[in-house]
C-alpha cells in the first residue's frame, strides 16, 4: 500500500479554485487599504478602487464632479500604490457610476 504524504489545508487551498479566489480577495484588499490611505477622506467616500489590470487603476466615480479632484491627484495616487504593487501603474481610468453615490449618501445618513 503506498503511503502519500500529507498536505497542509493551506496547500490544498491554493491548489484549489478557492485558493484563487482567496489571493484575488487579499488583492482588493490591499488596494482599498491603499486607496483609503493616499486619498482624502471626502474624496474616498464618493470613489472606489475597483481594479489594478494591465497597468491602469481602475476608478469608479459617484459623479464626474469628482473627476477632476482625482485628476490632481491622479501622479500622487500613481505613486503610492507603486510603493506597493508588484505590477506597475501607469495611469488612472475613471468609470462615472451612479450607485456609488446611493452608497455614498447611505454612509452619510448613518
Amino acid at each position: 500500500m503506498v503511503r502519500r504524504s500529507a498536505k497542509n489545508i493551506r496547500q490544498l487551498l491554493q491548489q484549489s479554485h478557492i485558493g484563487g479566489l482567496q489571493q484575488r480577495t487579499e488583492q482588493f484588499e490591499l488596494w482599498q487599504r491603499l486607496w483609503q490611505e493616499c486619498v482624502p477622506a471626502e474624496l474616498a467616500r464618493h470613489c472606489r478602487c475597483t481594479a489594478v489590470h494591465s497597468g491602469s487603476l481602475k476608478i469608479s466615480v459617484s459623479s464626474a464632479i469628482w473627476t477632476p479632484r482625482l485628476r490632481m491627484l491622479e501622479t500622487h495616487i500613481i505613486d503610492y500604490f507603486n510603493q506597493f504593487l508588484e505590477q506597475p501603474v501607469m495611469r488612472c481610468e475613471i468609470k462615472v457610476e451612479p450607485s456609488l453615490h446611493q452608497a455614498a449618501s447611505k454612509k452619510l445618513n448613518r
